[in-house]
């Protein structure tokens, strides 16, 4: 009779058999010095998202006024026209006056109020006042106020000579007021003047204007 012998471990136990390789876990503890590199699943996870950020939604800004008719007079001699677009509001002055009125807002650390002033100084000129920015559109102003308000911050408008004639009726501006409010002004007349004369400015522009507000957050 042959005999079986099993094996006997030191311990009395029987041997164990392998029943195949363990699964290692997802991240092994790192040891002092040591870089773990993650997975490609975990570094697709943990990548920003390359999608660019779309636009403002409209309802972050509210409609104030739409399709207001404003406009801007050109006084005789070396009176200003002016027109502030928060209100609306159309105002003259006499060149003395207006410098003095600004003097006493720079002291004040403020702006004046008129956004658009047309005056003769060395040329008959529509002129943006300082702390605000504009484009003139030669077409009909984008009627989104996100847009309106790009364009504006991008265009770099700050005068053009009227005795020149470089707008016709149609075009316009996009303008941000001193108040961050944002503007579309769309000509819609001239009064006045004559395009065959150097001196034949037009004595009154008129405008369709619309202005929006920013929502507060």
């Amino acid at each position: 009779m042959i005999n079986t012998v099993i094996p006997v471990l030191a311990d009395g136990g029987k041997e164990d058999k392998p029943e195949g390789k363990s699964k290692p876990s997802a991240q092994a503890p790192k040891t002092p010095g040591e870089t773990v590199t993650p997975s490609p699943q975990e570094q697709d996870s943990q990548a920003p998202s390359s999608t660019p950020s779309s636009q403002a939604p409209a309802s972050s800004y509210e409609l104030v006024y739409e399709d207001r008719k404003v406009g801007i007079s050109k006084p005789a001699g070396w009176d200003f026209g002016t027109l502030d677009l928060d209100q609306p509001r159309a105002q003259t002055f006499g060149s003395a006056e207006y410098k003095r009125m600004r003097e006493d807002a720079e002291a004040k650390g403020k702006l004046v109020e008129p956004d658009l002033l047309y005056r003769t100084d060395a040329f008959t000129e529509l002129v943006i006042e300082e702390g605000r920015t504009a484009v003139f559109t030669e077409s009909s102003p984008p009627p989104q106020p996100e847009q309106c308000a790009a364009d504006a911050e991008a265009g770099g408008f700050d005068a053009m000579r009227m005795t020149e004639w470089p707008a016709e009726v149609g075009s316009g501006f996009c303008l941000i007021t001193d108040q961050g409010n944002v503007v579309r002004l769309q000509i819609t007349r001239f009064v006045g003047g004559d395009r065959t004369r150097i001196t034949g400015h037009p004595d009154r522009i008129e405008f369709s204007a619309t202005m929006w507000r920013a929502r507060e957050s």
